[in-house]
């Protein structure tokens, strides 16, 4: 039939063109996934890079950065500021009883209560061994001391983690220490804050463990005497 006939190139002008426009939708639509993949693969290595794997918490490098600048924007600005240094009581004598996995399991478990206890704006990371620091945004040294006994008394509250063998699943009960620190005129930089938190610490430690110590009216270390 002469209508069915082909009547030359111009009738292949419509095929070519959808032919074309789907291979530039191929094309278009492979990029784009190999991009999204790309800046997925970006942020989990960024993540990876700044994040402590044990306990999921922020590193130390992380840290130390975030630290600087929140001790700038508090001195430009005036904001509040205070750090919580916390540390497991007896965390060598889990160790030496249970075993090592099962106190990195305790670090763990101590790091999911601290994270899911405190606001999205500030910073919980690994400083070292079994101590976590928490980097309190805009909160005067007041209100770190409450966290911080908040954040004690659901850590004696919590099962974390029970003896495999030699307890026969009883519940091991664990405690923290926590010092803690404010920023001010004579605390003025990330490493006064944590020296002074640090020295809370240590307070906490040797009146007893299991309680919250601030920096304030802690009387400066005393010299030998020579």
């Amino acid at each position: 039939m002469a209508g069915n006939s082909f009547r030359g190139p111009l009738d292949l002008i419509v095929p070519v063109i959808f032919f074309f426009g789907a291979v530039f939708v191929l094309l278009v639509s492979t990029l784009s996934l190999e991009t999204a993949l790309d800046v997925r693969r970006i942020y989990t290595l960024e993540q990876e890079s700044i994040t402590d794997a044990l306990t999921g918490t922020y590193n130390r490098r992380y840290l130390d950065r975030r630290l600087d600048e929140e001790v700038l924007r508090a001195s430009r600005y005036g904001f509040s500021l205070a750090v919580l240094l916390l540390d497991i009581d007896h965390f060598k004598k889990i160790n030496d009883e249970y075993g090592h996995p099962f106190g990195d399991g305790i670090l763990a478990g101590l790091s999911h209560i601290v994270m899911n206890s405190v606001r999205k704006t500030d910073v919980v990371a690994r400083y070292g061994g079994d101590e976590i620091l928490v980097i309190a945004t805009h909160t005067p040294l007041a209100d770190a001391a409450e966290l911080g006994e908040r954040l004690r008394q659901r850590v004696e509250a919590a099962e974390m983690g029970q003896a495999s063998e030699s307890g026969a699943g009883v519940p091991i009960q664990v405690t923290i220490s926590i010092g803690v620190a404010g920023y001010s005129d004579e605390l003025s930089s990330g490493q006064s804050l944590i020296q002074a938190a640090d020295q809370a610490l240590y307070q906490a430690k040797q009146t007893g463990r299991n309680q919250t110590a601030t920096a304030e009216g802690i009387p400066e270390p005393q010299m030998p005497a020579s």
